[in-house]
């Protein structure tokens, strides 16, 4: 199906609208200065085929540096997507910048259960339970150092529902639990924002169309 230039105009506009919302969503939402203040975070829209579509303004070494690749993560490590999942990754060897950067990826499948696009929200943690209580581990040698819990596109919502052992052992190892909490549901929030938005557009231009 050919779109006239108006058209295309239009739908990039609507995609870089969803973009802000995630990231105004995250922003309003977080719990920690990190966030809320330092906006260490980002947010973008990738295509089922990890293509990065759009993205909310933000630092340029979040957002530009390795998405593409955590969305492929997601599809190798889970064959099987379905509306209501949602991934915690934070490993560098998978694309993320390092470990204290949470980040969620949500699918957006449409009513036949088809793969879509892909959301992704990434905020900086306070502590991500590492040797010395700090958000950046200076003295790290390793990755082992800098991070001590590594989450390669690991399940942490089924359903919608929470699974609860992954939440468990965030809030055991990491020295501010509540606040790491706060955060998680701000970026949680900020991809089902994207989430939502995306297949309101999908229903609305049709998923061929999009």
């Amino acid at each position: 199906m050919s779109l006239t230039g108006a058209e295309m105009a239009i739908i990039h506009s609507r995609l870089n609208g969803i973009g802000r919302k995630m990231a105004n969503t995250l922003l309003r939402s977080g719990r920690s200065g990190i966030l809320v203040i330092a906006r260490d975070f980002s947010c973008c829209i990738l295509t089922a085929q990890d293509e990065l579509l759009a993205f909310a303004e933000s630092l340029p070494i979040h957002v530009l540096s390795g998405p593409d690749r955590m969305a492929a993560t997601m599809r190798e490590f889970h064959p099987v997507l379905k509306r209501g999942d949602a991934f915690l990754h934070n490993s560098p060897y998978h694309g993320c910048t390092h470990p204290a950067d949470h980040s969620i990826l949500v699918p957006v499948i449409d009513e036949e259960g088809v793969h879509r696009f892909t959301v992704l929200a990434k905020g900086h943690q306070a502590d991500c339970g590492n040797a010395l209580p700090t958000t950046y581990m200076g003295t790290a040698v390793d990755v082992y150092a800098e991070g001590a819990l590594i989450f390669p596109a690991v399940k942490i919502q089924e359903g919608y529902a929470h699974v609860r052992d992954v939440i468990r052992m965030c809030e055991m190892r990491i020295r501010v639990p509540h606040q790491w909490w706060g955060d998680y549901l701000a970026t949680l929030g900020a991809a089902r924002i994207g989430e939502r938005e995306l297949i309101d557009l999908g229903k609305e231009v049709g998923w061929d169309t999009l």
